[in-house]
């Protein structure tokens, strides 16, 4: 048996970037209540504009699953 979703769009909420990089398809990084940026999770990932959306995906620890 296979189900197949089509046209989901999941708010997920969280501070915890490994989790939504690995989940998402776009990302919206919010700083005081506003959204700073937006794009897909591979672009934002790859080149941060916002200094606040850099010193967050700084942080993210790196984890080798095994």
């Amino acid at each position: 048996m296979s189900i197949v979703l089509i046209n989901l769009t999941i708010l997920f909420i969280s501070n915890n970037l490994a989790v939504v990089e690995r989940i998402s398809d776009q990302i919206a990084v919010m700083y005081q209540g506003k959204i700073i940026e937006e794009a897909s999770a591979d672009f934002l990932i790859s080149t941060p504009h916002h200094p606040y959306t850099k010193s967050l995906f700084a942080s993210v620890l790196e984890v080798e699953p095994e």
